[in-house]
Formats: C-alpha cells, sequence, structure tokens
C-alpha cells in the first residue's frame, strides 16, 4: 500500500505534472508531424472525364483565339475552360460566372472544362 501511495504523490507534485503535459505536448506534435507526411492530399482537379459539370468562379485570365476562347476560372482552386466561339460573347476579368461543360484532357494532361453554356452571374 506504501508503494501506490508513493506514486500517487510522485505524479502529484506540480513540476512533475508540468513536465508530464509538456512532453505530451512535444510528442503529440512530432507523431503529428509524422502523420501528416503519410496523408495524401489529391492534389488535382476534382473533374472526371467526360462527365458534365456545373462550375462558378471568378475570371482570372481570357486568351482569345481565332475561334477558341481560353478562361483560367479561379474557384477553390484555378480550372481552365475552353469555349468555342459559336455565338457571341462578351467577359472580362473579374466576372463572376457560371459555366455548363463536359470536363475533358488538355494538351498538357490536365483536366479542363469544354464550356457549353455560359452565364456572368450578378
Amino acid at each position: 500500500m506504501v508503494f501506490k501511495g508513493y506514486w500517487i504523490y510522485f505524479f502529484m507534485q506540480e513540476s512533475t505534472l508540468l513536465k508530464l503535459t509538456l512532453l505530451s505536448a512535444v510528442l503529440g506534435l512530432i507523431f503529428l508531424f509524422f502523420i501528416s507526411k503519410t496523408i495524401e492530399t489529391g492534389e488535382g482537379s476534382l473533374l472526371e472525364q467526360d462527365k458534365t459539370y456545373l462550375v462558378r468562379g471568378t475570371i482570372n485570365r481570357i486568351t482569345e483565339r481565332d475561334s477558341v476562347t481560353f478562361i483560367d476560372l479561379q474557384k477553390e482552386d484555378e480550372l481552365t475552360v475552353v469555349l468555342f466561339k459559336d455565338y457571341p460573347i462578351d467577359l472580362h476579368k473579374g466576372d463572376y460566372v457560371e459555366i455548363k461543360g463536359t470536363a475533358s484532357e488538355g494538351l498538357d494532361g490536365e483536366l479542363q472544362l469544354i464550356g457549353k453554356d455560359v452565364r456572368v452571374v450578378k
């Protein structure tokens, strides 16, 4: 019984509790650091090829070519949208737009959205 009482007395000392708390915090942070290195973030687009999506975002950049317009759309991550000039379009950098289109793989291997319907959201 004396032995059990000694451990209770030892662990109830303020300096011992402080040391145990700091040690636990440091070990916990080290553990979290190593665990975070093993987690895969799934970087890249959440688009799946050949599926139709409705996305909203702000236009970061517009690049116009002869028969096609490329839009870099900023939402949570950046997405490239390709628009074929089938109809007149009046878009500007900073516009908040809603685009309906189909995901497809671009020349650089990344998924992009082929826009079918575009409208500026106020």
